[in-house]
């Protein structure tokens, strides 16, 4: 019995006759095909690995792949219309608000997405399909989220960025200098950490703790800090849903602030990389600009007869030594000294265009809190009460630009008055005859305060620079859009060395040579040495203050603890049990985390 091979279908007409051999060799390997086909599994559709490799992977910044992670997270199915051809519909028409902003929005949502997926859903998917709790979850951000947004413009950010946040920098430097110099050591014979604490306490931080005991601080600090917050934020029907309370106050207190914050923020090797990430970023659009300036410079300087191919190389390297040898230094210094000139020219009109708008600006008012220049309380330590104010209506208690402490931070981070105090003096001397001289020219509301408060605000700190941050942030703490496993691990001692070399060297580069050479006091030997000198006395000097975790969580608990209070000031001087009281609401006492810092002290 003979085996009848499968019939093939006539070929169409529009196909020649080059192609019957492909055809009968594709009749071939189908006989062939349907008589291994009982013994062989069915050969695969997909693309092969060495065409799979030319397949560049997707970005997990990029604007498809961050849209894609919200709708697979937080979109409910049937979210995207009847029609599945439909093209989807925006973020911003599925999911509620968090800001004005959509890009802000998106940069937050793709951030709330990866909680969800990996606390969230990696234990509530295997319960129950149902969405409903998700979305509860997620309206409750979106409350929360609009309300700090309404409490962000009632305050002023310019003033809190640049003047208060500064001070606790300023502090904990200082306290860092104290506690590692040799005569503290002899005087106290404790360690740096014990004299730093004593200088700079912070209630988070008890060095009389074991590991496992210090870590139950900090979460319950953190979850003080949330509870008041949410305490104060939340609607009361939200308030009376202990489950959705908990899981929101444990996703940012336990992952937000102590997965990202405490155990990677506050790393020194994490610290250092931000370093360089700043750096990078400012100095990479002109180093870019230059080189390309350069080339075209170059291709500019090509004779004609060059270009063309009728001059040879040597003959236009001959030409080109012999006719701008004697033209060199004199081009040189006249393109240097226009340069120099359209550079004067334009700041000299930016700022009389700027101080003729400044005077039709309005009066700065602005909420002003406590005077920061004065010496800070070893009883109150890093309160921000210290530096938190009431709001002044009658303007007298607004601070002048020229008077933000970060002028003084920047002085002390450089330690000018040990480098070079004549100049730390001289500058102390002209803000004080601007500010309080004769005059007032650099007075709270002159026309000068206005145009420098006005460009910052406007300029160096403008909202349009958020979403980026946001993106900068995601990516930075949670690599390939997870928490887990995906994230790369801490660096080796010998890798943390490299990235604090790199950041000192990035330091470097933003101070032109001559001065950098001045303020690091480096003279002598050839330019490799000279180099290398400026860039160990960097990391000695400029980046010390962060080599220490223990005393780096100092400062980010006191940074944070100072925004949280700005934005609800109503946690100040009470509980969150006391709050949740007044709003009518009375927890048991297994529901409220109350820890020593709440029964022994308040905010």
């Amino acid at each position: 019995m003979t085996a009848t091979s499968p019939s093939r279908p006539p070929l169409p007409p529009n196909i020649s006759t080059k192609s019957s051999s492909t055809a009968s060799l594709s009749q071939l390997s189908a006989v062939a095909g349907s008589k291994t086909s009982s013994s062989a599994p069915r050969a695969s559709s997909r693309v092969p690995p060495a065409t799979r490799r030319d397949v560049p992977i997707q970005d997990p910044t990029s604007e498809s792949a961050t849209l894609s992670l919200i709708r697979r997270t937080l979109v409910t199915d049937g979210s995207h219309g009847a029609d599945p051809r439909a093209s989807p519909r925006p973020i911003e028409g599925i999911l509620p608000p968090l800001t004005s902003s959509n890009e802000v929005d998106v940069q937050l949502y793709a951030i709330v997405a990866i909680i969800i997926k990996d606390f969230v859903n990696s234990w509530y998917s295997k319960i129950t399909p149902d969405r409903t709790f998700i979305d509860e979850v997620i309206q409750i951000i979106a409350h929360c989220s609009r309300a700090l947004e309404q409490r962000v413009r009632q305050i002023d950010v310019t003033e809190m960025l640049l003047d208060e946040l500064p001070v606790l920098v300023e502090r904990h430097i200082h306290a860092y200098r104290i506690s590692t110099t040799a005569q503290a050591a002899l005087q106290y014979g404790e360690s740096p950490r014990r004299i730093y604490h004593s200088l700079n306490p912070h209630p988070a931080l008890d060095l009389s703790l074991t590991a496992e005991e210090q870590r139950l601080r900090e979460s319950a600090y953190r979850q003080l800090l949330i509870q008041g917050a949410l305490a104060v934020l939340l609607p009361t029907e939200d308030l009376a849903n202990a489950c959705l309370r908990t899981l929101v106050t444990d996703i940012i207190a336990d992952l937000i602030l102590g997965q990202a914050l405490a155990e990677r923020v506050c790393q020194p090797w994490f610290l250092h990389g931000a370093v360089s990430k700043v750096v990078e970023i400012v100095t990479s659009a002109p180093s870019k600009a230059a080189a390309n300036k350069a080339i075209l410079q170059q291709q500019g300087r090509q004779s004609r007869l060059e270009q063309f191919g009728l001059l040879t190389a040597n003959k236009a390297h001959q030409k080109g030594h012999s006719s701008n040898r004697s033209q060199s230094l004199l081009s040189a210094w006249f393109w240097t000294l226009l340069q120099y000139a359209f550079v004067a020219y334009q700041s000299m009109r930016f700022i009389l265009v700027g101080m003729a708008h400044a005077q039709t600006l309005p009066t700065r008012v602005r909420s002003r809190g406590v005077d920061t220049t004065a010496a800070p309380s070893p009883s109150k330590g890093n309160s921000p009460s210290s530096v938190h104010g009431k709001p002044d209506p009658d303007g007298s208690g607004t601070r002048a630009i020229l008077d933000y402490r970060v002028f003084s931070c920047i002085s002390t981070i450089l330690d000018l008055s040990i480098r070079m105090p004549w100049l730390a003096a001289s500058l102390s001397f002209w803000q004080h005859i601007l500010v309080d001289g004769l005059g007032g020219y650099g007075s709270a509301s002159s026309t000068l305060d206005k145009f420098l408060y006005h460009n910052l605000s406007s300029r160096v700190l403008s909202p349009s620079l958020l979403p980026p941050l946001l993106l900068q942030v995601r990516a930075t703490l949670f690599p390939n859009n997870s928490i887990g496993p995906p994230a790369p691990p801490p660096p080796s001692v010998e890798e943390a060395k490299f990235i604090r070399s790199r950041a000192a060297r990035g330091i470097l580069s933003l101070f032109p040579q001559p001065v950098a050479r001045k303020l690091f006091a480096a003279s002598g030997g050839d330019e490799q040495e000279i180099q290398e000198a400026m860039s160990t006395e960097v990391e000695d000097s400029i980046l010390c203050w962060t080599n220490d975790v223990h005393l780096n969580k100092h400062l980010i608990y006191s940074i944070l603890e100072h925004i949280i209070l700005r934005l609800v000031p109503e946690m100040e001087g009470k509980t969150p049990s006391e709050i949740l009281a007044d709003r009518g609401i009375v927890l048991d006492d297994e529901e409220m985390v109350l820890v020593d810092i709440e029964r022994n002290g308040k905010m």
